[in-house]
């Protein structure tokens, strides 16, 4: 009993937010951009006091008659410092917010990865029973002409069909393999993984309303221009070198000399180009990101509130249990052709627009699983991650 119950919950489907929490702990996007955060976070703390070390010398002579030293202290007097910790701070900003829409774009990617696979599964059961189905008209065709209960041209229809049907399972095969192998890909769970009969549990948990707060996409490009614009402001203070103040200390033959000193490098032939060519560049591309981000949060909010008010009446028209329905149709069909009390002709036809309903049904709710995904990942409902 206890292996059966091992093996039962072995077998048992994974959620989609089971499947989210592993694509979180393995997904490269989430780890850049942690590793973003911290490189950021080491560049503040980097940022903070003194921009500059001190800078120690000291010399001697081999006889030991003079010995001399000096120790300065590189400052700049044109912010410089200010405006580093000012870039270092908003960076921190921007990898905050943009580790939080990975996780959010990671769970959407995994929940759509979810819904396909669990709608391209449903799709290969239902080619399965659609050959099964295929092949016994075909025998019942081929056993009728025996008989001389039907003309030669139901046999040929029926082995034409039943070829037909051959394709379309090899293709729900490969749709289904190449569905499944996205899943593991993004979640590393096994290959094996079951998941939902319903596309539609994809989306289980989520609220499906969307928000009107500020994006975290927008916030990082925002905090990306704030960043790239101290970045400039400090390449320009960048082009006065930093003025060195310090002391010195001289003794040679018992006479000792001491004093404050100031030392400068004069800008004549450099005056950081290059620097400031860079970060010029970097906020037309930190401006230009932050356009099309928000342009981009503008159009999915103003689009998808349609699509939500499509989904809701959808699901209010899509009865439950369809698939039961469609196996007893199905029987039903066979059986009359079987019996005589239908040609083959209506067989096929009944038998097409059952499979066609069936599928459409898996189709239409995988259609609202990502909308209601979509909806989710544009209001950055917390619930598309799950808890942390």
């Amino acid at each position: 009993m206890l292996w059966l119950m091992i093996s039962m919950a072995l077998a048992a489907p994974v959620d989609a937010g089971t499947a989210v929490q592993a694509a979180l702990e393995s997904a490269p996007e989430v780890a850049a951009a942690e590793a973003r955060l911290e490189a950021a976070r080491g560049a503040q703390h980097q940022a903070t006091g003194p921009q500059y070390n001190p800078e120690l010398q000291v010399g001697a002579s081999v006889d030991g008659s003079r010995l001399q030293g000096q120790v300065v202290q590189p400052l700049s007097i044109t912010g410089e410092g200010l405006q580093d910790r000012r870039a270092a701070r908003a960076e921190v900003e921007a990898a905050e917010a943009g580790l939080g829409r990975k996780r959010l774009e990671t769970a959407a990617a995994t929940r759509h990865a979810y819904a396909r696979l669990s709608r391209a599964e449903a799709a290969l059961q239902v080619a399965d029973k659609q050959l099964g189905g295929a092949t016994r008209l075909r025998e019942a065709a081929e056993l009728r002409l025996e008989a001389g209960e039907a003309p030669e041209l139901d046999a040929q229809l029926a082995r034409l069909e039943e070829a037909r049907v051959v394709a379309m399972w090899l293709a729900a095969r490969k749709e289904a393999v190449a569905a499944r192998s996205e899943l593991v890909a993004l979640t590393g769970l096994a290959s094996d993984v079951e998941v939902a009969s319903d596309p539609l549990d994809a989306a289980a948990g989520l609220s499906g309303a969307l928000g009107d707060g500020a994006r975290s996409d927008v916030t990082s490009a925002e905090a990306d221009v704030l960043s790239a614009r101290a970045g400039l402001a400090s390449e320009r203070a960048g082009m006065l070198p930093p003025v060195g103040l310090g002391a010195f200390y001289e003794s040679n033959g018992g006479a000792v000399v001491a004093g404050p000193m100031v030392t400068m490098q004069i800008p004549v032939w450099k005056q950081n180009q290059g620097g400031l060519a860079a970060a010029r560049g970097e906020l037309m591309t930190a401006e230009a990101e932050l356009d099309a981000t928000r342009g981009r949060a503008e159009v999915q909010a103003s689009s998808l509130s349609g699509s939500l008010e499509a989904v809701t009446r959808a699901e209010g028209l899509l009865a439950a249990g369809l698939a039961d329905d469609a196996a007893t149709a199905l029987a039903a069909v066979e059986q009359a052709y079987t019996l005589g009390e239908t040609d083959l002709n209506t067989a096929l036809l009944f038998q097409a627009r059952i499979i066609d309903g069936e599928l459409g049904w898996y189709t239409a709710r995988e259609s609202m699983a990502e909308t209601r995904i979509d909806v989710a990942l544009a209001a950055e409902d917390g619930s598309l991650v799950g808890p942390r």
